[in-house]
């Protein structure tokens, strides 16, 4: 897919401030800013298809004109309570607003056995979004005696609601240069809000010069309605709601986790910091579908407290050179989209679906990187690195049929993988071939292989890949500067 984008954007914005303060007095600051932006984008989609016996090859174009407004708005004050501890309080808001019209030329060339049939559709998209959200936090600062011995002590708060409409106008053409045939209708409008509670303690104590020690707690909740109503035009101009493919979700997580982190030198050259994170998660929800949308499915998934273990470290080979080795373990949690069990029909022919019954996914990383800094304009990085990925959140696309239409159609879903790996190499290299021109080249040479037990899922061989990207910037007179980049790409199966 091609691109073009303009953007013409304005924007202004005002901060007040006491900077200047003495011990039991208030520092009140405020900020408010403004944005105001438009977009012309054009793009080209080309898609093939494969239906048991039919093929169907879509050309798509589009232009999208968009309008829209931001808002934000923040103030607080501190109070110095005495020389080492500091109370702050602040609140927030944010509000936007956001009018988008696309313009899409849709030719669908549908080939079965004995017949060839061309048509097309002019389709027009009209959607506004709006969101507006309110917040508050409350943070708490104690300074030891040493130097960069703190305690700190955070917690925010916010609530959001956001509300969207998307009227979709599909011209139909039978025969792509015939007259037209048809027309359709449809009305999506979406609702929802937003609730997040974080609040978590930070401990930081220079042990030396050479040595620090980090730890905290951490809680984080977030409280999610949605609701997607679907209607389709009737020949009198008025709407008709589609219960089989509206729907309404309550959604709740909740991460707990606890952390340390030592770091350290060993001598002057060898630096090292160990990490261990305790955390536990789950997450739960409730849809509700169908006429009355009196179906309730409900879902809860809970994971026990894990390790996360971490270990940096570096190697000073000279006073250029410098040698590196890391392996961290993570977990990546399910977005609340890809959760969402309601199909999207806005676009039907590019169906996506959530998948509630998502899990969380692990990775394991490991990294060794050499550095070298031939001056101070020109310099070199080589790293090899590897990647195990469990439970690998991946796209999945499912066969279905289509409740209103009986018609087999394909629909983008998410699964969890058995497990995935991805390795490699990289190398980047920063030069300056002259004061006006900074060079940045970058090679990257990899294999990948995602990995399912179910055997009725096709999956693709392990690839093998590569891309160079070359990013040329050139600085001119009166501090502008133009930038050439060019990007090469090469996957094999």
């Amino acid at each position: 897919m091609d691109h073009y984008a303009q953007v013409l954007t304005s924007g202004a914005g005002i901060i007040l401030g006491q900077p200047e303060c003495t011990p039991g007095k208030f520092n009140v600051f405020a900020n408010i800013g403004y944005n105001q932006r438009k977009t012309i984008s054009d793009g080209t989609t080309e898609r093939n298809t494969f239906l048991n016996d039919t093929t169907i090859n879509l050309f798509q174009t589009d232009r999208a004109i968009g309008d829209g407004r931001f808002l934000f708005a923040r103030a607080g004050f501190d109070y110095f309570l005495d020389n080492r501890n500091t109370l702050t309080l602040s609140g927030m808001t944010v509000d936007g607003k956001f009018d988008n019209v696309t313009n899409s030329t849709i030719t669908v060339d549908t080939l079965t056995t004995g017949s060839d049939i061309r048509s097309r559709i002019l389709r027009t998209a009209d959607a506004n979004f709006h969101f507006n959200m309110k917040g508050g936090a409350l943070g708490f600062v104690h300074n030891f005696p040493k130097n960069g011995h703190q305690l700190t002590a955070d917690g925010q708060y916010n609530k959001s609601r956001n509300e969207s409409k998307n009227l979709l106008t599909n011209n139909l053409f039978a025969i792509s240069s015939g007259p037209q045939t048809g027309t359709s209708r449809q009305l999506q409008e979406g609702a929802g809000n937003n609730e997040r509670i974080n609040a978590q303690l930070d401990y930081t104590n220079p042990l030396t010069d050479k040595s620090k020690l980090e730890a905290g707690v951490r809680f984080n909740q977030t409280k999610t309605y949605s609701q997607n109503i679907l209607s389709r035009g009737l020949a009198n101009g008025s709407f008709l709601e589609t219960p089989e493919l509206s729907a309404k979700f309550d959604y709740a997580d909740r991460v707990y986790a606890a952390y340390g982190n030592f770091s350290s030198k060993i001598g002057e050259k060898f630096g090292y910091q160990v990490g261990l994170r305790l955390e536990s998660s789950e997450y739960s929800g409730r849809v509700f579908s169908g006429a009355g949308y009196a179906t309730e499915n409900n879902f809860k998934i809970s994971y026990p407290a894990s390790l996360f273990p971490s270990i940096f470290l570096s190697q000073q080979l000279s006073q250029s050179e410098q040698l590196q080795l890391n392996y961290s373990r993570r977990i990546n949690r399910p977005g609340f989209f890809q959760l969402f069990p309601f199909v999207d029909y806005s676009d039907s022919l590019n169906l996506s679906r959530g998948n509630p019954n998502l899990k969380p996914e692990f990775t394991n990383s490991l990294e060794l990187s050499y550095s070298k800094n031939f001056d101070k304009s020109n310099n070199l990085i080589l790293s090899a690195y590897y990647k195990h990925t469990d439970g690998l959140i991946t796209r999945y696309q499912a066969r279905e049929t289509n409740p209103l239409t009986d018609e087999l159609v394909i629909v983008n879903t998410f699964l969890n993988a058995n497990s995935s790996f991805v390795g490699g190499f990289e190398a980047v290299s920063k030069n300056a071939p002259t004061q006006w021109w900074d060079l940045t080249t970058n090679l990257n040479i990899y294999t990948s292989k995602i990995n399912v037990d179910d055997p009725s899922i096709p999956t693709a061989e392990q690839m093998y890949s590569w891309f160079a990207k070359i990013n040329n910037t050139f600085k001119l007179p009166k501090n502008f500067t133009i930038q050439v980049s060019g990007t090469i790409i090469r996957k094999q199966y």
